[in-house]
């Protein structure tokens, strides 16, 4: 059985907030800051807005979005880029990257 996991970037096992009916009307996609792009075949005036889902025997935590990916992909990215800046800068401390 497949389940969504996130809607509109909002996490569905959240309790309480947020408001559900606010966010299926605003359609708003949290990776792009406006409307999400993916929409359905039958009525392309409708996003879908789902993130991530459930899905398989396993029960596999799987992202759908593309902007949701591509924002995963970028976080990844960027802690490498403060590790070896962190690096590059000790390194230069010790004055052993000096003799490069």
């Amino acid at each position: 059985m497949t389940k969504i996991l996130e809607l509109y970037g909002f996490s569905t096992r959240s309790r309480g907030e947020p408001d559900w009916h606010k966010v299926i009307d605003q359609e708003l996609c949290p990776y792009l800051q406006k409307k999400c792009l993916k929409t359905r075949k039958s009525q392309s005036q409708i996003t879908i807005g789902t993130c991530s889902l459930i899905y398989g025997r396993e029960q596999k935590e799987i992202i759908i979005c593309p902007q949701r990916l591509l924002e995963r992909l970028h976080m990844s990215h960027k802690m490498e880029l403060e590790q070896i800046t962190r690096l590059l800068a000790s390194k230069i401390s010790d004055k052993t990257l000096l003799t490069l």
